[in-house]
């Protein structure tokens, strides 16, 4: 028997697919209480306004990603794109330099990530010295983990060195050392081992650079610098660094840059959901198959891709991604208690689209992950539910991730089904 013989001669009762048509269902409610970025469809850097939602690109490929939902993020440099000093003409006490012998100039003719002509900055060092830095320092909770990232395109030097200090104990610093001929990145420093990094190609010859540090002895300050340095990173060198967009934010994984002038701002979290007559019109109590199609560019803990309940934690079915990506699944809730909570163990990579379908009926559940085996539970009661919640799990923790496409159909498709409809 054929893969296409086995897909459902019933149609969705609802079908979502944020990917291909890039606009919400007049039927999702939506909100955020401040603005946030986004890349368009040509690959440029934008701002969506309040509680409008964002569907991203690939900055690089121009692939349509989504539907963008993230949780709250505070970035806390005060000065995130104005890179001169308070007495270079910045009014903002943000960045300041490690040795007096730095100079900055917009460069007229750098295009920033947001398209706009010299909105970017070059900062040439005109004279090597050890701390010869450009850095911002700001407060932040004990013990929390803490990821940096900026805007950068090559200069004249091969090696940019970004450094992620948390003060107060000796010989706790980390950072960052960005191979420009190779586009590769290393932590190196006292605390290289508490310390990762990234490189993502974002258009443009642009790139955006992260460091993440995990904070063992619970310091309450950390510091961002930026340097061009040899490839030992120890020493900086007279050459020039292009940059855009710093951020320090609490988080062990990067989210979309967050612009600040004059004070640390936070974007809030993304909220979709279908309530009312516009989740009952398309619901049915007594079995149904939940179709998600998503992709989650960072992740550590455990998240919830699309939710059916009743905005508390008692009625729930839930599609969920395991931590570190190590697979999807199904849980059923029903008066507080799981009812199944099936684990498909086939891990997935950071930004790859993944569909993951569940399936529900009384004493009947089973789960499917990219045309996989598919896991099954055959003991359990059904919630009572009355709302979609798209992105999260019903009552909080928004996933991080793009949702490309959500599709329900009124009825417990056979296993051979779900295995069609995700491959």
């Amino acid at each position: 028997m054929s893969l296409s013989s086995n897909f459902p001669t019933i149609r969705p009762t609802l079908l979502l697919d944020f990917a291909n048509v890039g606009r919400l269902d007049p039927r999702v409610t939506f909100t955020r209480a401040t603005t946030a970025t986004y890349f368009d469809y040509a690959g440029v850097l934008q701002t969506a306004a309040s509680g409008v939602a964002r569907f991203d690109y690939n900055p690089s490929t121009l692939a349509a990603l989504g539907l963008l939902i993230e949780e709250q993020r505070t970035n806390l440099l005060v000065s995130s794109n104005d890179f001169r000093t308070a007495g270079e003409g910045n009014p903002v006490s943000g960045w300041t330099e490690g040795a007096v012998v730095a100079e900055q100039n917009v460069s007229a003719n750098v295009v920033g990530p947001d398209g706009v002509a010299n909105s970017a900055s070059t900062i040439t060092w005109i004279a090597p010295s050890a701390g010869n830095t450009r850095y911002q320092g700001v407060a932040k909770t004990a013990g929390v983990t803490v990821t940096c990232s900026v805007f950068l395109k090559a200069g004249s030097t091969q090696y940019t060195s970004l450094q992620n200090f948390l003060s107060g104990v000796a010989n706790r610093d980390g950072y960052i050392v960005v191979d420009w001929n190779a586009l590769t990145v290393t932590a190196q420093g006292g605390d290289a081992a508490n310390m990762t990094g990234s490189i993502t190609a974002v258009g443009g010859g642009w790139y955006r650079v992260t460091a993440t540090h995990v904070d063992t002895q619970s310091n309450t300050n950390v510091r961002w610098s930026i340097a061009p340095t040899q490839s030992n990173g120890t020493t900086v060198i007279a050459g020039t660094v292009i940059l855009y967009g710093a951020e320090i934010e609490v988080g062990a994984f990067v989210t979309s840059y967050i612009p600040t002038t004059t004070t640390a701002l936070t974007r809030n979290a993304d909220v979709a959901s279908m309530t009312g007559a516009n989740f009952s019109s398309w619901f049915n109590a007594s079995a149904g198959s939940l179709l998600t199609q998503f992709s989650i560019p960072a992740q550590s803990a455990a998240t919830s891709i699309a939710t059916i309940g009743d905005s508390t934690a008692s009625e729930r079915i839930i599609i969920t991604t395991q931590t570190s990506r190590a697979g999807t699944g199904l849980r059923v809730v029903d008066g507080g208690v799981d009812q199944c909570d099936i684990n498909l163990t086939a891990s997935f990579s950071a930004g790859q689209s993944m569909r993951t379908i569940g399936a529900y009926a009384a004493n009947d559940f089973a789960v499917c992950q990219n045309g996989g085996s598919v896991g099954t539970d055959t003991s359990g009661t059904l919630p009572t539910v009355t709302a979609l919640y798209i992105g999260q799990n019903g009552v909080s923790a928004a996933t991080n991730s793009h949702i490309q496409r959500i599709a329900y159909y009124p009825t417990r498709l056979p296993n051979a089904t779900l295995q069609a409809l995700t491959s």
